[in-house]
């Protein structure tokens, strides 16, 4: 992706940010790779911050790998079991 999305992307598979690239917004995805600019929360099992790439928000995730030159600015919680039924629970009347 090289252009411009203020929203949400919802993906199964890989969401890649290029270059030219900016995400503002939410990101559900198996994974998601920022070259570009992302702004908002990320919700992958995989996210990767590229050199060059700026990340600012919230992630959540099994694996985040953050590259030499690359920005992140927030805030990272580990994906496990007890954590996801923790997050996801409905709340109760």
């Amino acid at each position: 992706m090289d252009g411009e999305i203020i929203g949400k992307v919802l993906s199964d598979s890989i969401v890649t940010i290029g270059k030219q690239g900016r995400i503002s917004g939410e990101i559900h995805a198996s994974r998601l790779i920022v070259n570009g600019l992302f702004e908002g929360n990320a919700d992958c099992e995989n996210v990767e911050v590229l050199e060059g790439g700026k990340f600012l928000g919230k992630v959540f995730s099994k694996e985040l790998v953050i590259e030499a030159k690359a920005i992140f600015e927030g805030e990272s919680k580990i994906k496990t079991e007890s954590i996801q039924t923790l997050t996801y629970e409905e709340p109760r009347d």
